[in-house]
Parts: structure tokens; sequence; C-alpha cells
């Protein structure tokens, strides 16, 4: 089993991935130019 510190810090990241692949999916089909900037962004972000 995950101890509390792990599953705290875990959740917020799976939460965030989902936020992260619906915009990326939202952008992606609705504005193709926008993507490419925005991967910009979410690039540096993540780093």
């Amino acid at each position: 089993m995950y101890s509390q510190k792990n599953f705290n810090t875990i959740i917020p990241k799976i939460i965030l991935n989902i936020i992260y692949y619906k915009e990326l999916f939202f952008i992606y089909k609705y504005n193709s130019i926008y993507i490419n900037t925005n991967n910009e962004q979410y690039r540096n972000y993540s780093e």
C-alpha cells in the first residue's frame, strides 16, 4: 500500500494529468495552431 505521503502526491499528479490531456484534446480538436504554443508552455512547466 502507498504511504499517506506518497498518496498525497500521486493523486494530484493524476488529476493534473487528466486536466492536461483533456485540455490538449480540446485544443487539438478546436485549434490546431494553438496546440503548438500550448505544448511549449506545458513543456516548460513540466521541466
